[in-house]
């Protein structure tokens, strides 16, 4: 009887072990899986971040490209503007000449009519 119960027992305790096994196995079948995926995974993280490094040093050259132009474009654009300037004072210089010579000349062409009333004045 004693013997019964101590093969009882043992087997119970085998049994229990062996589910204990099995147990730690697919355990370890689990955590072996899940390394795998991890690694996969930062695999794929090391690819996308390193996708978006480049793409941001590239939008980041395009940037500095387009500042670049951009100063170019507004230093012709000011040199323009200057020269522009220069053109007006240039051109309200040369009204200011033609008003004066257009005032000499109405003055001039006054006296000349005035002058030609005066001559038909004598005349008659």
């Amino acid at each position: 009887m004693e013997h019964d119960r101590l093969s009882r027992i043992i087997s119970e305790k085998e049994r229990k072990g062996a589910e204990l096994e099995e147990k730690i196995e697919a355990l370890s079948l689990y955590g072996k899986q899940r390394k795998e995926e991890a690694k996969t995974l930062q695999g794929e993280l090391d690819r996308v971040q390193d996708a978006c490094e480049n793409e941001i040093r590239e939008k980041e050259g395009t940037m500095a490209s387009l500042r670049s132009e951009l100063g170019s474009i507004r230093s012709v654009h000011e040199q323009e503007m200057a020269e522009l300037r220069v053109t007006i004072e240039d051109i309200k210089g040369q009204l200011v000449a033609a008003k004066s010579t257009l005032s000499d000349r109405t003055n001039l062409i006054r006296d000349m009519v005035e002058q030609t009333k005066a001559y038909q004045n004598d005349s008659e």
